[in-house]
């Protein structure tokens, strides 16, 4: 016999997503500011980059440095976690010479 709860019998990814999103806006939840100088916490990776065919490295990598960057953050530090992707086009370009022609 299943036991009575109070949780929905199906979750609502996109109402929940609208919910967290708003609270992570309105508390400025990844905002970074640089004038606030205690607890500064700082993570300067290099973006990703194009090197064949995408494998679980891709995402371990990245994933452990994201990991750090977020629990400073819950811990109230002033985390400065810029991201981006910039490769300059060419590694891409020459993936796609060398498969497509």
């Amino acid at each position: 016999m299943a036991q009575e709860t109070s949780y929905p019998r199906r979750f609502k990814f996109k109402d929940i997503q609208k919910k967290w999103t708003k609270f992570w806006q309105d508390e400025k939840i990844y905002s970074f500011d640089i004038n606030r100088k205690d607890q500064m916490f700082s993570i300067d990776t290099p973006p990703p980059f194009v090197s064949g065919e995408l494998h679980m490295g891709h995402i371990l990598n990245h994933s452990w440095i994201d990991f750090v960057a977020r629990y400073n953050k819950l811990k109230g530090k002033n985390v400065y976690f810029p991201q981006g992707f910039d490769c300059h086009g060419l590694p891409v370009e020459l993936a796609v010479e060398k498969k497509y022609g």
